[in-house]
């Protein structure tokens, strides 16, 4: 979808993707066309789901994030 859609052709995309045949990229080209709002859907929506998690795990364990981002303080400092 990235590909096609910075307008790279089926033909070239099948040659950067040697496993699949030039079928299944017209294929994948007509389902993106019809599900352009589901198929950028679906990134953003684990990006959120990760950030939620990120961010609870954040809060949950906060004073080990804090000497991690201490000991990585001190160890650039050190470098220097």
């Amino acid at each position: 979808m990235y590909a096609y859609g910075r307008g790279a052709s089926p033909e070239s995309i099948q040659r950067s993707f040697p496993l699949l045949t030039l079928e299944q990229v017209h294929g994948a080209v007509a389902f993106y066309l019809s599900h352009k709002a589901d198929v950028y859907k679906y990134p953003t929506e684990g990006e959120e789901e990760f950030e939620k998690l990120q961010n609870a795990s954040h809060e949950k364990h906060a004073d080990w994030y804090e000497k991690l981002r201490r000991a990585r303080e001190e160890m650039l400092r050190t470098r220097s």
